[in-house]
């Protein structure tokens, strides 16, 4: 009958150690080599610059044309313009800064036309309000 080994003595061969340990050493650089390949692989770049928005930013303030119409008026009214404009349902009447828009008096709109764009106040971030 043949006596079965037990696992002690047979990692007590020095040979079979010496397998295990270089089999052990040739699987941690086999890992640390594919987490290295996948790192440079993705290629990430930090943009730093897009921090502080996450902690106070200026909102840009965009109005839309809602419904097909004309500007009757442009009025300046102080540092801002007063734009009046005609549609279906009366006047309408906005208030922007100089410089946010780029339309004359008769000119005809549509819906998603974009009246004017501007920089509005400063407001806390996603950071800010947790």
């Amino acid at each position: 009958m043949e006596q079965k080994m037990s696992n002690i003595k047979r990692l007590s061969n020095p040979t079979a150690y010496a397998f295990s340990v270089v089999g052990f050493i040739a699987l941690m650089i086999l890992v640390f080599g594919s987490v290295y390949y996948a790192t440079v692989a993705v290629e990430y770049q930090w943009r730093w610059f897009k921090i502080p928005k996450y902690f106070m930013y200026q909102e840009a303030i965009t109005l839309y044309v809602e419904a097909d119409g004309e500007i009757e008026s442009i009025a300046p009214n102080k540092d801002k313009f007063d734009i009046v404009i005609t549609d279906e349902d009366g006047q309408k009447s906005y208030t922007v800064p100089a410089g946010s828009f780029d339309w004359d008096e008769g000119d005809s709109i549509s819906p998603g036309d974009i009246i004017a764009e501007y920089k509005g106040g400063w407001k806390p971030g996603l950071m800010a309000r947790g």
